[in-house]
């Protein structure tokens, strides 16, 4: 672990505490929040969860995820976020489990309706942490015995756990791993940044009468030097024989601090997407968002380099052996973070962001076809105080940003136009 990190999002959209709750109207015009009432802060309320991470299952429904005491909550909501399920408890065991920022649960759920969660157990250690696992059987109501992903049984960081479940119902877990790193330093050894690596979880996995704790799943290393503290985005794509294939994006390394971002089919080389050359000794906690539409590969990046600053859009059609010309769609003065990028559930492109003016953060969303053209950018919500990062869902009836705001209401709000 590098130990300056640097942290460049603004306070305001740092996940913080709020002790107000209040309902909020949805609307396709401008969202704007204002507390009403104190949230009681106890149990399993999803209104007082720093974050939330949510996901939209083939046949529609939409999981959120979030902790709570040391617990993993989950539940759905068949309406859009009108109404929403009594919370679960995925595990019964309290753990101390990250869930702040771009370190946070994951929830997906398959074909069939096995909903399927991941998510990071701290460990008593500075910077150690563990991928830990868990499913919940369609027609069930509790969830399987938490497993640990990584099989090293190294006191390590394992963190940043990004998962996507396949057609075929194959979950695949991906994420930053500090044992390569911390087996060069006993060795004396240096060792630029973190290392990838993966995890495929079959469904016959899911079937086998070995015992839970008895079970190992199998890692891959993809590769080395790869910035330690920014989120990774994944994404499934069209390849050329047919099927999918993985692809996953980070920010890299390259040569003397050079931390722009890399993009690899896992277990193929990595290919250079960004050129800013932002030179940084430091962690900027501001990783990229991905999505494919077919064999096109959409990209969403924020930069910070000496000649361009602020958030960045391109794609590729090769894997990344040429990248689209970059489209600087929002830049530093206007204290621009963490883009969202979807296909949508109609087919077309939507790229949502966050500003801030210094008093009020705001959310803007672009839509395109291709991403050869954008949409002029339109304020879809503003909030005054501190917000979890925007996301948003692709959604068959309609696309939908969750944008949460601690303390107060979930809410979704409606993009599509």
């Amino acid at each position: 672990m590098i130990k300056t990190q640097v942290c460049f999002h603004r306070v305001t959209n740092v996940v913080g505490l709020v002790l107000l709750f209040f309902s909020v109207m949805l609307t396709q015009s401008v969202a704007s929040t204002a507390a009403t009432t104190t949230a009681v802060c106890d149990g399993s309320n999803i209104a007082c969860a720093k974050t939330v991470t949510a996901s939209v299952s083939p046949a529609g429904r939409i999981w959120f995820a979030w902790t709570a005491s040391d617990y993993l909550y989950v539940n759905y909501s068949d309406d859009r976020g009108k109404t929403f399920s009594r919370p679960v408890s995925v595990n019964t065991t309290p753990e101390k489990i990250a869930a702040g920022g771009e370190k946070r649960p994951k929830v997906v759920v398959d074909s069939a309706g096995n909903v399927y969660v991941s998510w990071i157990k701290k460990l008593p250690q500075k910077w150690t942490s563990d991928i830990r696992f868990s499913w919940l059987k369609v027609g069930e109501d509790v969830f399987s015995a938490p497993i640990t992903v990584n099989d090293d049984k190294e006191i390590a960081g394992h963190s940043f756990n990004e998962m996507i479940v396949s057609d075929i119902d194959e979950v695949t877990i991906v994420w930053l791993d500090g044992r390569n790193s911390k087996a060069a330093k006993k060795r004396g050894e240096p060792h630029v940044g973190s290392s990838i690596y993966w995890a495929v979880i079959k469904p016959s996995f899911l079937k086998t009468n070995v015992s839970v704790e008895k079970r190992q799943i199998q890692n891959a290393a993809y590769v080395n030097g790869n910035c330690v503290c920014c989120r990774l985005a994944l994404t499934p794509v069209e390849s050329t024989e047919g099927g999918s294939e993985l692809v996953v994006m980070w920010r890299h390394i390259f040569g003397d601090n050079i931390r722009d971002h890399a993009l690899g089919v896992l277990g193929e080389p990595l290919q250079r997407v960004s050129f800013e050359q932002w030179k940084i000794d430091g962690c900027p906690h501001h990783g990229p968002s991905i999505s494919a539409q077919n064999k096109r590969i959409h990209m969403s990046w924020f930069n910070d380099g000496p000649s361009a600053s602020g958030l960045f859009y391109a794609y590729t059609d090769n894997l990344g052996e040429t990248v689209s010309p970059v489209f600087h769609f929002s830049k530093s003065t206007d204290s621009p973070a963490h883009p969202s990028v979807i296909t949508g559930g109609d087919g077309k492109l939507k790229l949502a962001w966050q500003t801030f003016d210094g008093v009020q953060s705001s959310i803007q969303v672009m839509t395109s076809v291709r991403g050869e053209q954008w949409s002029d950018a339109r304020v879809v919500a503003q909030f005054t105080g501190a917000t979890d990062y925007p996301f948003l869902l692709p959604h068959l009836d309609g696309d939908l940003l969750l944008w949460h705001k601690p303390g107060h209401a979930l809410t979704l709000y409606e993009v599509s136009e």
